[in-house]
């Protein structure tokens, strides 16, 4: 979401797949989607904390560079 519109829906109209990896307190995310003729690569990482229903991702490394060095909060 970018404000109150949908940015990028995924899968969409985009094919491809991918995987994530949770560890004892680091995420990470690997993927590629295909769109007619183009690729677009995801991927990213971080640490993450989880207390009780709470959880808390910090990015450490991600295809877009705006959320490296980012906190997200979940319920």
């Amino acid at each position: 979401m970018v404000g109150d519109s949908l940015a990028w829906e995924i899968p969409g109209t985009y094919t491809g797949s991918e995987i994530s990896i949770i560890a004892k307190n680091h995420f990470l995310w690997v993927g590629r989607y295909k769109k007619d003729t183009t690729f677009v690569d995801n991927w990213g990482g971080g640490i993450y904390t989880l207390d009780g229903n709470r959880l808390e991702h910090r990015y450490l490394w991600c295809v877009n560079q705006s959320m490296v060095g980012t906190i997200r909060r979940m319920l």
